[in-house]
This record gives C-alpha cells, sequence and structure tokens, in this order.
C-alpha cells in the first residue's frame, strides 16, 4: 500500500488498482445483498414452517410426534378433539400414552424410537404388521377398553423419523377410530354364523328328508316290481304253456302284457336313476368324453350291427367333472340320437365342440326324425315325448336325466330341430 504521487490523500491497494474505500463499499453492498437474501430464505422457511404445521394442525386424522427422548413436540387439532387433551397440556411431556390409557405405557411410537422392534410383538402380538409402502413403518388394530363408550378399536401406524445420518430422531404416529366398522363387521359375523347355522340344520333337515325318500322309493319300486315280474313271468308261461291252446289275439294281448309290464320295470329303474342322481355325491376328475362316446358308439353297434350308420366323434374333448355322471349323460345323448335315426337308410351322428359367444359348447347332432321346436320346452321334462312310443319306444326320462346331470355340474343344456331333418343337443359345464 502506498501514497498517490502528487495526491496524499488517495491510498491505492497493491496489485488491484482500486481505491481502498472503494473496495470497501463493494464489499458492503454485497454483505448488505446478501443479509436481505438470508432474511428473505429465512422469511420463506417460517412461511414454510408455518404452513406446514397449519397442513399437520389441520390434518383430520389424529396424529402426534414425539422426540427421541419420548417427549411430546407435536400434538394436532384432530387429537386434541378426539383424546380432549389440548396440545399446551401435552407437548413437552412423555404422558402421550394418557389419551389412550389408564395407566403408563409405551405407545407404538415409542418402541419406535428406541429402535426395540421386538417390544411391538411382546405387546402387540397377532395385532400388528409391517407396512409394505414404506420401511421402519407400523400398522396396529386393537381394542382400547379404556376409552369412553365402552371402548373403542383403532387402526394406528408409526413410522421412524432419522437425521441426514440414518439416526432415528423421534417417531410420528397415527390413528383412526374404526368402531363402528368393527361393530358392523361383528353383526355381519353374527348373521353370517346364524344363517350359516341355518343352512347346516336345514342341510341336515333335508339329507334326512332325502335318506327317506331314498327308502321309500327303494320300497315301492321293490313293491311294484314284485307284481310286475309276476306278470310278466305268469304271460310268458301261458304263451309257452298254452301255446296249442291260444289263438293270435290271445297270444298279441299276452305280448302286450308282457311289453308293458318290462316298460314299466324300466320306468322303474328310471325313475330311481333321476332320483339318485340329485343325492350322489361328485368326484371331480378329467374326463374324456370323446373317449366315452367312442366306447358308447362302440356298444351301440354291436347291439345293431346291420344298420348302415356312422359316428364322427371330435377327438380329446375334456372337461373336468364326475365321470360316473358324465358317461350317463353321454349314453343318453347317444342312445337318443341312435333310436331318433333308426327309421332312416343312412345314421349320421356327430359329437363335437364349437366356441359360440366366448364358450366352449358341445354337442350331439343327427339326421334323424328332428322335431318342432314350438314343443321344444318339454324336452327335457320327465315323462315327456315329442313321438308315439310305437314309432320309438321308450321311458321319457333319458333327457331329463342328461339335464339333471349337466346343471349338476353347473352347466346348462338345450336342442335346436327341425322335424325330419334331425336335432342337435348342445351343453355347457
Amino acid at each position: 500500500m502506498e501514497m498517490e504521487k502528487g495526491n496524499p490523500d488517495v491510498l491505492i491497494v497493491d496489485g488491484s488498482g482500486k481505491p481502498l474505500l472503494e473496495q470497501l463499499g463493494e464489499e458492503n453492498r454485497q454483505l448488505r445483498e446478501e443479509i436481505v437474501r438470508l432474511k428473505q430464505v429465512e422469511a420463506a422457511l417460517r412461511d414454510q414452517d408455518y404452513r406446514l404445521s397449519e397442513i399437520l394442525l389441520g390434518y383430520p386424522t389424529p396424529q402426534f410426534v414425539i422426540d427421541g427422548n419420548h417427549r411430546v413436540v407435536f400434538w394436532n387439532r384432530a387429537l386434541e378433539a378426539y383424546s380432549g387433551i389440548k396440545a399446551s397440556e401435552i407437548v413437552g411431556t412423555n404422558r402421550h400414552w394418557q389419551a389412550f390409557y389408564s395407566s403408563g405405557r409405551p405407545c407404538l411410537a415409542d418402541f419406535l424410537v428406541d429402535n426395540a422392534e421386538n417390544g411391538i410383538a411382546l405387546w402387540y402380538e397377532g395385532k400388528f404388521s409391517k407396512s409394505k409402502l414404506l420401511p421402519d413403518c407400523y400398522e396396529c388394530t386393537d381394542f382400547f377398553p379404556d376409552l369412553p363408550g365402552e371402548g373403542k378399536w383403532l387402526h394406528f401406524k408409526a413410522v421412524k423419523m432419522k437425521d441426514v445420518n440414518g439416526v432415528t430422531i423421534g417417531a410420528i404416529e397415527t390413528l383412526n377410530d374404526i368402531t363402528d366398522r368393527k361393530l358392523a363387521e361383528n353383526k355381519l359375523q353374527h348373521a353370517y354364523n346364524e344363517l350359516d347355522e341355518r343352512v347346516k340344520a336345514r342341510t341336515r333337515e333335508l339329507e334326512a328328508a332325502n335318506k327317506e325318500l331314498e327308502s321309500f322309493a327303494y320300497s315301492v319300486s321293490h313293491d311294484l316290481r314284485t307284481p310286475l315280474r309276476a306278470i310278466d313271468g305268469f304271460s310268458q308261461a301261458l304263451l309257452e304253456e298254452y301255446d296249442d291252446k291260444l289263438d293270435e289275439q290271445g297270444k298279441d294281448y299276452l305280448n302286450r302284457l308282457r311289453a308293458g309290464s318290462q316298460r314299466m320295470g324300466v320306468l322303474i329303474d328310471n325313475i330311481l336313476r333321476l332320483s339318485r342322481l340329485s343325492r350322489e355325491e361328485m368326484h371331480y376328475e378329467s374326463v374324456d368324453l370323446s373317449a366315452l362316446a367312442d366306447e358308447i358308439a362302440e356298444e351301440l353297434r354291436s347291439g345293431e350291427p346291420d344298420r348302415h350308420a356312422d359316428f364322427f366323434i371330435a377327438p380329446c374333448l375334456m372337461v373336468r367333472g364326475d365321470p360316473a355322471l358324465f358317461r350317463i349323460a353321454m349314453q343318453n345323448l347317444l342312445a337318443n340320437a341312435w333310436k331318433f335315426t333308426s327309421l332312416k337308410e343312412y345314421t349320421r351322428i356327430e359329437f363335437g365342440a364349437k366356441d359360440i359367444k366366448g364358450e366352449k359348447v358341445f354337442y350331439v347332432s343327427d339326421n334323424g326324425a328332428g322335431f318342432d321346436m314350438a314343443y321344444g320346452d318339454k324336452l327335457f321334462g320327465v315323462f315327456q315325448r315329442l313321438h308315439g312310443a310305437k314309432e320309438f319306444p321308450g321311458t321319457g326320462i333319458g333327457l331329463a336325466i342328461v339335464q339333471r346331470v349337466i346343471s349338476r355340474h353347473g352347466g346348462r343344456v338345450w336342442a335346436e330341430a327341425e322335424v325330419d331333418k334331425g336335432a342337435t343337443l348342445y351343453f355347457v359345464v
């Protein structure tokens, strides 16, 4: 530093070329600007802190915060209203337990402050879980008998607060009163238990009634079969032993009598089978309907080897269900098609599946007698026949059995047909 030559009143800073007073003035200006900026930042932080405090204070869920020494540092308005304890009375103390319990004990937040998660398991065994969304966060549901109104159910959560070094410095706990929901759940559970008991009682009654019905049906069928066998047996004896004494009309009467008694026997068997279908226990497994159809088709062919008939059976058509019941259904479907094509010179029967509106639909189609769709609603009824017994013999129960089997598998069955142009029976399971 030196005096400017010829002007002893001006000082020069070494190397800078600026007067000292000018340099000091610039630094002073920058310092004032920094002070203003810091005051603005401080004001913004105060405003942000105030807004955050107002948000937390006005948050509608009861909430409190404790520090690392278990002292309350925050107690929002919702918790004031719920507990009846003012923030001014509780902040700075470690008596936050008073809002929930009649005597001192740790809250969920206290365990997190002490990093004592094992204490949570001890105090809230079977009632807590760790959050799937946040680390160091736990939630519990518990009943608080000391709260007003014969106690309250609360669902509460607590999460650790950590500093920049990851050290726990406190915890936040929030709680929701779920008493109304719990009471509603308890009422619903009580109603469910009552309904379940009523259903069980009704089931027992139905099982007893079914057993009685089965016993009755067996008794009736046995009592009916005995005279039927006698009618058929004596008619046959008359035909064999008095053949030379009977004219043709007498023989015809006896043959009709035998046919009627035999038909009645088949009818009794089918009625019993139909009644048992609703009570038999289901055994679910994979069922190859194509294999069943092949077996049944071969049985039908062997019964009438001279018929000109073709079966077209799609391979590997599988369902999940009771194999014995599905065999009964397939037997009746294919036997029905076989019967109603018996008057045709050529029999064509097809079993397959296709997609109808996103559903896999199985079908059995034939080129037989068909029927008028105006009477289609009667097709699956018991004892309903759309053709004469002389033309196509039967009991009128076969398709009722099919419907019962499909219904027991949760499916449905329907038919489409045209007179003399065949019929197609569909089913979905």
